[in-house]
């Protein structure tokens, strides 16, 4: 525990003090591969197969996530945090899991090893994160061989640089039986992307994404099962609430931490 809670705190506490981006700026420095350190850390992520070029701990288990996700949040950005690791811890398990060899080969060693970004595409303007409710649809063409994806996806994390989207569709009937993963590339014609005026995290690149009569191959394309996204989507949500809830108890404590020294710091007149 000491071990891991001072390699990370000590690659946290490096970065604590990075600057955020304005909102004109397309792109950030906060990236993997803008620090070997950082590449380093995304190479010995939970999430990352010793197979695809990563280098997992030996018998890292869940209270050693926890440590990972509080050091880490020590930093007190959580722009910071999404951009350079979470979006891809989100966002490559469901390949992982479930996705083809052909998929696998695709996009996990360039993502693990920090070379490429990935993104996952859930969230929708007119409901969030309703799973249920997807209105991004994906049809078979006539001949079976593609999906032609037409829907919009916001407020999604790191999307300026990704290179691959874990996309949510809706690719039959209503309800969550008619929900499925897709893998799809920023560079897919019909596909555009633009950043988007966030309040804060302005470093996790946050984008809002169009799809319009987006053609991609079934075979490079389907994530697990046509139908069971939903299922997917739920047990991949469970790490993430993990981590939400990990950073926000050690963003309440840092916040409460600033207020005591301010408050035994500041001078009292009158």
């Amino acid at each position: 525990f000491a071990e891991v809670a001072g390699f990370v705190g000590s690659i946290s506490s490096k970065h604590s003090t990075a600057k955020h981006g304005r909102h004109k700026t397309r792109t950030c420095r906060c990236n993997g591969a803008d620090d070997p350190a950082l590449r380093e850390l995304e190479r010995s992520s939970i999430s990352a197969l010793a197979s695809a070029g990563g280098t997992p701990p030996p018998g890292f288990d869940a209270f050693h996530d926890l440590i990972w996700v509080d050091e880490l949040a020590r930093c007190g950005a959580g722009g910071v945090l999404w951009s350079v690791f979470f979006s891809f811890g989100i966002s490559l398990p469901p390949v992982l899991a479930q996705g083809s060899q052909r998929l696998k080969e695709m996009c996990a060693r360039p993502v693990i090893s920090g070379e490429k970004v990935m993104s996952l595409a859930v969230s929708e303007p007119w409901a969030g994160s309703d799973v249920a409710g997807l209105r991004t649809t994906a049809e078979l063409t006539p001949c079976g061989k593609y999906y032609k994806v037409n829907g919009e996806k916001k407020w999604i994390t790191s999307g300026i640089k990704a290179s691959f989207f874990t996309t949510a569709v809706r690719t039959a009937g209503a309800g969550i039986g008619g929900d499925s993963l897709l893998l799809i590339s920023p560079d897919t014609p019909g596909v555009s992307v633009r950043r988007m005026k966030t309040q804060g995290w302005w470093s996790s690149n946050t984008a809002f994404i169009t799809f319009d009569d987006v053609r991609v191959p079934v075979e490079d394309a389907l994530i697990g099962e046509e139908g069971r996204g939903f299922l997917y989507i739920m047990h991949n949500f469970n790490h993430e609430r993990f981590s939400l809830a990990a950073m926000a108890a050690r963003y309440s404590r840092l916040c409460l931490g600033h207020a005591i020294a301010w408050a035994r710091a500041a001078s009292q007149d009158g």
